[in-house]
């Protein structure tokens, strides 16, 4: 976070640790879902916020102070894909995004302000990708890469 503090998703749990001696602040119980990718904060509005993927296929988007959940996204991707990592900036505009790497594609979410609190409405899908890794933006332009190679076709 902004202020060193450091946010970690392992298993169905996430983590808040205090920068220098890692003890632990907070956290937060996903129950049966678990935490497919690691945490990505981002500043919305002057606020850090945090998002975060789960093995349901779905982003939870947390307040950075009370770790409380504001919204969770549509499912995006199948059951079970680990999305690893997330990406996020801010368009030029001052729209803030969050994108994820799917069992399809790469999905992308516009945080926006629902009844007074963030939340994640959804954006554009890429063309259908096989095995998508975490995309790369740079100046404003989302590269969405592929890891992987089709299929034999038979």
């Amino acid at each position: 976070g902004p202020d060193g503090t450091l946010y970690v998703a392992a298993g169905s749990e996430l983590v808040v640790l205090e920068q220098d001696t890692l003890r632990q602040k907070q956290s937060y119980q996903a129950g049966e879902r678990k935490f497919t990718s690691s945490p990505v904060v981002f500043d919305y509005k002057g606020k850090p916020l945090i998002a975060a993927a789960t093995n349901d296929g779905r982003i939870h988007l947390f307040d950075s102070a009370s770790l409380g959940v504001l919204d969770k996204s549509p499912v995006y991707s199948g059951a079970g894909y680990a999305a690893g990592a997330l990406a996020s900036w801010q368009d030029a505009g001052g729209t803030r995004w969050v994108l994820a790497p799917g069992s399809g594609g790469v999905a992308t979410w516009k945080v926006v302000d629902r009844n007074g609190s963030p939340a994640l409405e959804p954006g554009w899908v890429s063309r259908k990708l096989v095995s998508p890794l975490t995309p790369a933006i740079i100046n404003g332009v989302v590269f969405a890469l592929s890891g992987g190679t089709p299929a034999a076709r038979k």
